[in-house]
C-alpha cells in the first residue's frame, strides 16, 4: 500500500509538471519529486520525448484506462525543441573560417577576372597534370582541394580528367 501511494504521488507530481509545461508557466515544479527532477530534460528540455501508455481491456479497469489515456494526451501536447549539444573547439572554428575565407577570395578573384591568363605554357600544363594526379591518385584521405584562380587552368584540369577517364574506359572495355 505504501509503495502504491508513493507511485501515485510521483505520478501526481509528474502530472503537475506536464500541466505547467502545457500552460507555459514561468515556474515548472520539477523539484517536487525525484522522478520529475530526473525527467527534467526529457519533459521540457532538449530531448525528443516518447510516451508509452499501458492499459487494460478488462471492464473493471475502464476508469483507470481512461485516466491513462487522458494523461498520455496531456503528455502529447508538450512541445520540445531538441537541438544538438555540440561544442566546437574555437581553434577548429577559426581554422574552418580561414579556409572558407581563402576559398571565397579565390572564387571572387575568378569571378572578377583577376590574374587570368590568355594562354597556358608548358609549365602550366605540367602543373595542371600534377594537380589532377595529386587530387585523383595520391589523395587517399580526401583532404586535397584544388585551388585554381585561372579559368584556363581549371578548363585544362577538366580536360586532363576527361582524358584520364577515356583511357581508363578503353582499358576496362578492351
Amino acid at each position: 500500500m505504501e509503495e502504491a501511494l508513493n507511485i501515485n504521488l510521483s505520478l501526481h507530481f509528474l502530472e503537475q509538471v506536464i500541466i505547467a509545461l502545457n500552460r507555459k508557466d514561468k515556474h515548472i515544479p520539477y523539484r517536487n519529486s525525484m522522478m520529475t527532477m530526473c525527467l527534467r530534460d526529457s519533459l521540457g528540455g532538449n530531448c525528443k520525448t516518447r510516451m508509452i501508455a499501458t492499459m487494460s481491456g478488462d471492464q473493471i479497469d475502464v476508469l483507470e484506462s481512461m485516466s491513462t489515456c487522458r494523461f498520455a494526451q496531456r503528455v502529447a501536447l508538450i512541445k520540445n525543441s531538441a537541438k544538438i549539444n555540440e561544442i566546437e573547439d574555437p581553434s577548429i572554428v577559426i581554422q574552418k573560417q580561414k579556409k572558407e575565407i581563402h576559398e571565397l577570395k579565390n572564387e571572387l578573384a575568378l569571378v572578377k577576372g583577376y590574374e587570368q591568363k590568355t594562354f597556358l605554357d608548358e609549365d602550366d600544363i605540367t602543373n595542371c597534370k600534377k594537380i589532377v594526379n595529386d587530387y585523383l591518385l595520391e589523395d587517399r584521405e580526401f583532404k586535397t582541394n584544388i585551388n585554381l584562380k585561372d579559368m584556363l587552368m581549371i578548363q585544362e584540369c577538366f580536360s586532363i580528367i576527361k582524358l584520364m577517364y577515356y583511357e581508363l574506359e578503353k582499358k576496362v572495355f578492351s
